[in-house]
């Protein structure tokens, strides 16, 4: 595939990476209905390049992975021109560094979803490397022209002498726990006629998350529009990338539930109704801060949250462009601290 777009780089960059539909004059393409509910383009874009390259030389290099699509999800890969895979080494997730570098061969990355990694090209001197998504099409089938997103071109010496070296160890990390003291609110993506919702609320109705500064909380998010027959990403098992504005949390798991024997009526005000399976770790490149949660269907998805430094108003929502704009989105006000459990 013939690449003509360079970009510029220097020792830390951000990969803007895009799902876009040009038309035949070059003009971006939009669905023009009034109502869209996903957009999935069909050519990739990295930083407003139509599959471009980097030249990088025989060095490390660290890049700020951004997924900048309206809908569409990835996994993104490393490839040499003889097809074998090469590690990324991921040094930080949404909400900055992890505490120890981590040897990944690929990872998922949703709208919003940002991850700090560096890419190792001190033995591939004179070797162009991909990188690649492995997408799918809306059949559920290869999709081979979004498959590669971009080459780095590795020259055969750098400038000066190659001293970097990956630190051992970058921030102080404390996972934060469960515990049953800890309050839980629960929530369901749904729909309500034209409109993408949560627990049936969008954007103008009033605020039922009220936490107060300085507590933490469980929030568990369950997504029941799965066909187990159809792969994730597929309509309908899209997976909702949930946004909370100014605030950090961590994920503490996923599990499966039966959404064919599902209230959610019950389930949201008692935590009955449900019928949960098999528990599910997070994603390895998942382990950090995150402002960002893949939603995935099918999957009650935890995240253990502390209010910390703000109080006000704000809101959080479903990164997909078009499910935010059609009221996937919910105010989120952080009171004074009157009692609850501390964050400490």
């Amino acid at each position: 595939m013939s690449r003509g777009n360079a970009i510029l780089c220097d020792s830390r960059t951000v990969p803007v990476s895009q799902d876009k539909t040009f038309r035949e004059d070059g003009s971006l393409f939009y669905p023009p209905a009034p109502i869209v509910r996903a957009f999935i383009g069909n050519t990739m874009v990295v930083n407003g390049k139509v599959w471009p390259y980097l030249n990088v030389e025989p060095r490390k290099y660290r890049f700020r992975m951004l997924n900048a699509s309206n809908t569409n999800g990835f996994d993104f890969l490393l490839w040499d021109e003889n097809m074998n895979q090469h590690p990324f080494w991921q040094i930080g997730t949404d909400g900055g560094l992890i505490e120890r570098p981590k040897r990944i061969e690929k990872f998922p990355l949703d709208p919003a979803e940002r991850l700090d990694v560096i890419i190792d090209f001190s033995e591939l001197a004179g070797q162009t490397i991909t990188l690649r998504t492995e997408e799918l099409n809306l059949a559920g089938q290869e999709e081979p022209f979004k498959r590669d997103v971009m080459q780095f071109r590795v020259g055969l010496e750098c400038e000066g002498e190659e001293e970097n070296e990956i630190p051992k160890k970058l921030r102080g990390f404390k996972e934060l726990k469960a515990s049953p003291k800890l309050k839980t609110r629960r929530f369901v993506m749904t729909q309500d006629g034209n409109r993408l919702t949560i627990n049936h609320l969008g954007f103008m109705d009033a605020a039922t998350e009220t936490p107060e500064i300085d507590s933490m909380e469980i929030w568990e998010l369950a997504s029941p529009t799965f066909n187990p027959n159809s792969p994730l990403g597929i309509p309908s098992n899209i997976t909702h990338p949930i946004h909370l504005h100014l605030v950090q949390f961590q994920i503490l798991n996923r599990q499966d539930f039966d959404v064919n024997n599902f209230n959610e009526e019950e389930w949201i005000n008692t935590g009955e109704g449900i019928i949960l399976g098999e528990k599910h770790d997070p994603h390895p490149s998942e382990n950090g801060w995150k402002d960002t949660v893949r939603v995935e269907p099918g999957n009650v998805t935890r995240i253990i949250v502390p209010f910390r430094n703000y109080t006000g108003e704000y809101v959080w929502h479903c990164h997909i462009l078009e499910h935010e704009d059609n009221d996937m989105m919910r105010p989120l006000i952080i009171t004074e601290k009157n009692s609850g459990e501390n964050c400490d």
